[in-house]
């Protein structure tokens, strides 16, 4: 299965680069874009998308704001204004983690 998938992102990254040869795209930028799809695949990898686990659509939804306060308010937490509104309202602050959040991955210089 493995193999399957080292395969299947070979053929994606292949098809990517032909894109972009074929749409003419500056050689600095094409490298830019496929280290970022380099990275997202090496990430995915890593952490699994919430998307891909089917069984998490099954969770009732205060689990589910339960588990995404523990995956980001590790984060938050570091800013004194969520510090401050999980110390005066826990309830909000989980909420925002659970509708407000979510992953983005970015590369050096997109922001």
């Amino acid at each position: 299965r493995l193999q399957i998938i080292s395969s299947k992102q070979s053929a994606e990254m292949s098809q990517l680069r032909r894109y972009l040869l074929n749409k003419g795209i500056s050689r600095p930028l094409a490298v830019r874009v496929q280290r970022n799809a380099q990275h997202a695949l090496q990430e995915q990898k890593q952490n699994m998308p919430e998307a891909s686990v089917s069984l998490l659509a099954l969770i009732s939804d205060p689990l589910m704001m339960e588990i995404h306060f523990e995956i980001f308010a590790r984060w938050l937490m570091e800013h004194p204004f969520f510090s401050c509104l999980n110390e005066t309202n826990p309830a909000g602050i989980r909420k925002a983690c659970h509708i407000c959040v979510m992953p983005l991955s970015l590369s050096n210089g997109d922001v």
